[in-house]
């Protein structure tokens, strides 16, 4: 691909990133934003006002946001009133006395939905309005605090003299990404440590609207041949998930589920509740890789190098759009200082970001008595040698082993932090929708093998559904045209993806250290896990049991084969 070639894929990348959002907000709505947002009608902004705990509540949001304007739109809808309402001293009289969930049910009532109908509905409401306003504060204000010479100067002083990394460290950004990729929002995903993130579920994806990211715009630099390829590939896949799913999960699938688990579940809301996160989960893998998300980020003031770098090192148009436009934003909203070592090194780029494609299966750790030796070791510092080494060694381990369990172990209580001495590495493959679940244990080393049709297509293990096998065939088939297609034109493999669904298997490893791994497979084997996330750990745990004969006395894996659902408020176990 020649220099112009990819300018045009670059400026057709810009145009879609930079492009304003859709959705417009009112007058009072804007001067409530203004507070708390740092702009108002771009894709990407920070947060900044709020405390800690209602700036955690606001992007733990984005997991289940379904306000058509993103987060901004519930910030104004929900939060901004609740904020309005909080600052009242108790005791005073009228509508303001209620609780918030008093408040919500008499606006349901009066039918006030939104902080323009809250203000006009009375003066009082209004004026409680202009007091929220008044003591947020100008942003402005502080923004050319932020950038003035004076400040930059003494914020230089300390970054350059004293160490950048101990000064920029504690510093916490929250970023807000929204109608971007799944491929690019598990590339921001990569920055760990230093960076906490919370995902729109595909479960709430909006296809009411323009839910894909336009990558035939790019692709027509190779011929409208290979343009017409992907939108025809692309629109395939999300038909394909409309019509199985239906208008209101009365399609083929949902109806399927309900008839193969009714017989199961009997409490008809949790029954309701399963078929539709079933379905959500399993369709899910018939959209494509270009299936636009949103996330809400903490940036540590010491990662957003790194984030940036691992934007440019995919070097896809989109990524390199999205870093810019998280450059530019950061430099606007007075977080400039932040921007230290942005730009990927000679050394970085020649590094390799993929594992290869293969189907070699892999489960890699220490030997048993390795691992008791370094347990030990890490616990007293003591070699344990001598004639009777081995007895000694057994012995020790088997009182090691006793102590962890003679002292009541609450639900958060983590193996020790010697654990940490011994690691496990586990490679399999899955479908790219499970992955994109699967890598949010950021507390292990994740690496994925690119998405491509060869390795295979996600199986339904539950029950025969001959809709959902015939959609995943034609998924199959149609992405190895036009994958076949792509390699032949030489198409970048960063740029391959986006067309095809993300239930193509790809190639994962998973690094963790031994009190990592135990943890994560407390938390990912637990009922309410999607289950192909929850066999992918169920298979870790096996080996790990195998293994190790004493791992089942310290693990706290859910072994259930499988439940019937996901969802609902009791698990019921398929037999």
């Amino acid at each position: 691909m020649d220099a112009s070639m990819r300018a045009e894929m670059d400026a057709a990348a810009r145009e879609f990133v930079n492009a304003p959002v859709s959705y417009t907000f009112t007058n009072r709505e804007k001067r409530a934003l203004a507070a708390i947002c740092s702009n108002i009608d771009r894709k990407i902004f920070f947060l900044s006002g709020l405390p800690e705990s209602v700036i955690a509540t606001v992007l733990a949001m984005y997991s289940r946001l379904k306000n058509s304007r993103g987060l901004r739109g519930h910030i104004v809808d929900n939060l901004i009133p609740v904020l309005m309402f909080a600052g009242i001293r108790e005791g005073e009289g009228g509508a303001q006395h209620l609780d918030w969930r008093d408040l919500q049910k008499m606006f349901r009532t009066l039918s006030i939905s939104g902080l323009d109908a809250v203000c006009n509905h009375s003066p009082a409401f209004d004026s409680l309005f202009e007091s929220f306003v008044s003591a947020a504060g100008d942003p402005e204000y502080w923004r050319h605090i932020a950038t003035s010479k004076r400040i930059q100067d003494f914020k230089n002083e300390h970054l350059d003299r004293y160490g950048h990394n101990s000064i920029i460290r504690p510093a916490r950004l929250i970023l807000c990404v929204e109608q971007v990729s799944i491929l690019v929002a598990k590339i921001i995903e990569r920055t760990w440590p230093g960076t906490a993130f919370i995902e729109l579920s595909t479960r709430y994806v909006d296809f009411s609207g323009k839910s894909q990211y336009p990558i035939w715009n790019e692709l027509g630099v190779f011929g409208e041949a290979y343009e017409r390829r992907a939108k025809v590939t692309i629109e395939a896949s999300v038909e394909a998930y409309r019509e199985l799913i239906g208008a209101n999960f009365d399609g083929p699938f949902p109806n399927e589920v309900r008839e193969w688990a009714s017989s199961r579940v009997t409490d008809q809301k949790d029954l309701n509740a399963g078929v539709i996160g079933e379905s959500c989960d399993v369709l899910g893998n018939l959209l494509p890789c270009a299936t636009l998300t949103e996330l809400g980020l903490a940036v540590s003031g010491e990662a957003m190098g790194e984030l940036l770098k691992h934007l440019r090192l995919e070097n896809s148009p989109e990524c390199v759009a999205v870093a810019q436009m998280i450059q530019d934003e950061t430099v606007r909203a007075g977080h400039g200082y932040f921007l230290r070592h942005c730009d990927p090194t000679p050394w970085e780029r020649s590094m390799p970001r993929y594992i290869e494609t293969t189907e070699e299966l892999v489960f890699d750790l220490f030997d048993e008595r390795r691992v008791m030796e370094r347990l030990l070791l890490a616990r007293d510092g003591r070699i344990y040698g001598g004639i009777d080494f081995a007895n000694k060694i057994e012995q020790e381990f088997e009182r090691f082993i006793s102590s962890l369990q003679d002292v009541p172990r609450g639900e958060y209580d983590k193996l020790p932090e010697l654990f940490r001495v011994a690691s496990v590495m586990v490679q399999n493959a899955m479908s790219f929708r499970g992955w994109r679940d699967l890598q949010r244990q950021s507390l292990s080393v994740h690496a994925r093998s690119r998405v491509t049709p060869l390795l295979g297509f996600y199986t339904y293990p539950k029950f025969q559904s001959e809709a959902f096998t015939r959609a995943c065939t034609s998924a199959r088939a149609r992405d190895a045209e036009c994958y076949a297609s792509f390699v032949q034109a030489h198409v970048p493999a960063e740029i391959s993806e986006y067309p095809l669904a993300m239930g193509n298997l790809v190639m994962y490893q998973m690094t963790s250290d031994l009190r990592q791994a135990e943890f994560c497979a407390w938390q990912r084997t637990k009922w309410g896990v999607n289950d192909e996330v929850r066999q992918r750990f169920l298979s870790l745990e096996h080996w790990l049991r195998t293994f190790y004969p004493w791992w089942a006395r310290i693990s706290r894996a859910d072994m259930t084969p499988h439940y019937v659902f996901a969802r609902g408020v009791n698990p019921v176990v398929l037999a």
